[in-house]
This record gives C-alpha cells, sequence and structure tokens, in this order.
C-alpha cells in the first residue's frame, strides 16, 4: 500500500503542477487507472503472445473495457479519495527531503514509460504471435 500511496501522491502533484488543483485527486486516480490497466493489456497479451494462452475477458466489447476501467476507478476512489484519505497521504509526504523527491518522481515517471513501453511492447509480440513468427 505504501507504494501506491507514493504513487497517488506523485500523480496528484504533477495534476497539481499543470493547474488541476481542484480536481486533482480525481485525475491522479484516472492516471492510476490507466496505467494500471495498460499492465493487465500487457499481461493478457504477453500470456497469448508466449505462453499462448488466448484469455478472453470480452475485449472485443467496449461496454466491458468501461465497466473494466470504471471498476478500478470505483476501487482507487475508496482507496485514496473518500471520506478525504487523499489529504492525509499528501501530508504524510509533505516533509521529504527533496532528494527523496527527485527520487519518487523519477521512479513514477519511469513507471509511467514502462507501462506504456509494455504495452506497445505486448501488442508487437501479439503481432508477431499472429503472423506466425513467433
Amino acid at each position: 500500500m505504501k507504494y501506491l500511496n507514493r504513487y497517488f501522491n506523485r500523480f496528484f502533484q504533477l495534476m497539481c503542477s499543470v493547474g488541476n488543483e481542484s480536481v486533482a485527486e480525481y485525475y491522479a486516480i484516472a492516471l492510476m487507472s490507466m496505467l494500471l490497466f495498460c499492465n493487465f493489456i500487457f499481461l493478457i497479451s504477453i500470456s497469448y503472445a508466449l505462453l499462448g494462452l488466448k484469455i478472453d475477458l470480452g475485449f472485443d466489447n467496449k461496454i466491458i473495457i468501461v465497466i473494466y476501467f470504471f471498476f478500478t476507478l470505483i476501487c482507487f476512489y475508496f482507496l485514496f479519495v473518500a471520506k478525504n484519505k487523499f489529504v492525509k497521504i499528501i501530508d504524510d509526504f509533505k516533509n521529504e527531503s527533496s532528494k527523496q523527491r527527485k527520487v519518487g518522481n523519477l521512479l513514477t515517471l519511469g513507471y509511467i514509460i514502462v507501462s506504456v513501453g509494455l504495452l506497445i511492447f505486448g501488442f508487437y509480440l501479439m503481432m508477431l504471435k499472429n503472423k506466425g513468427a513467433i
């Protein structure tokens, strides 16, 4: 849970820095949900491309994708936003040193880049599998 709180804090700070202070907590959980969904899609694509397991979760139906996304969004809402839990999380990280802040920002940026990169890599492996190259 500590890592989720750290990522939430970083995403919250990112949203505040771009001018969304009034709704930063909602944008932060939306960003976390999107990245978690990217990681989930990557795991499914790897299982198909490398292991040959075709996991059908109904992703060909757009309504199912929206339902999955909103489910993660609601879970993150109750973890971070409901009853102003995010205020305590933000207060816990206010006394960080500048070095801890820089390391946290780099880890968060790395997580974003790796998540998107792995999603693209997973789709590439699926493409190779469908062409018969793997």
